[in-house]
């Protein structure tokens, strides 16, 4: 029994250690236009069970990859931060419960490896653009996020309020969607808080799971290809 024990932990170690140097490995895909031009980065599937923001991002790195695209920018993307949430449909990073990567940028918090894998990515960054989930629509819902483009432009290196309500605006898609000037509060130590005390421009989108995936990656897709000038 001891040694079935023993072979039993031994097991669950190997997993433990290979699921934790797998989840800390996230994809990083770099598309360098100019040196000189503006570095936008995205970052998505920061949360496991908000799916849509690391679909979208990995469908752009294909497009990129496969057909004559041009784009304005350099971009990084980070299709799935939180890459062994997204497989379970998990919020959280699954082997350190309860592990919110964005509300451990600062201090790096409970798991610096993970975050040291792409946190120079962040500082080298002219504008971040981060990609999640509410569970309604911010118009509707108290409490929820869902359905809102918020940015803090302290450079105005891309893009600036007035563009994000025109967006809005122009766009019968993002009907339901606001703007920054909903006037929400920064999460302690998220990447919005990290980008804000490091005076970098950062863009929080906001889908929401009310709506179907179709949808949603429409209005991303609506959201990136205007904020980046995507041509095909």
């Amino acid at each position: 029994m001891n040694t079935l024990l023993l072979l039993i932990l031994l097991i669950l170690l190997v997993i433990f250690l290979y699921n934790y140097y797998k989840c800390n490995e996230p994809l990083i895909y770099t598309h360098t236009q100019n040196m000189d031009s503006i570095s936008v980065l995205f970052i998505g599937g920061t949360h496991g069970n908000e799916q849509s923001g690391s679909i979208y991002l990995n469908n752009l790195i294909n497009k990129l990859k496969t057909e004559k695209t041009i784009v304005n920018y350099n971009l990084t993307i980070i299709p799935s931060v939180n890459k062994c949430g997204l497989m379970l449909n998990c919020r959280y990073v699954p082997y350190v419960i309860p592990y919110d990567i964005n509300r451990n940028y600062k201090p790096y918090g409970i798991n610096k490896k993970l975050i040291s894998n792409y946190i120079d990515y962040i500082n080298n960054a002219d504008i971040i653009i981060d990609i999640h989930e509410g569970w309604g629509y911010a118009k509707e819902n108290k409490g929820s996020l869902g359905a809102g483009i918020y940015g803090y432009f302290k450079n105005k290196s891309l893009i600036d309020d007035r563009f994000i309500n025109k967006l809005i605006k122009n766009n019968k898609i993002l009907d339901k969607f606001v703007s920054t000037k909903n006037n929400k509060q920064t999460i302690k130590n998220s990447l919005e808080d990290y980008c804000k005390t490091n005076g970098k421009d950062y863009v929080l989108i906001e889908t929401s799971r009310k709506d179907s995936m179709d949808v949603r990656l429409k209005q991303l897709d609506v959201i990136i290809s205007s904020l980046i000038n995507i041509e095909i």
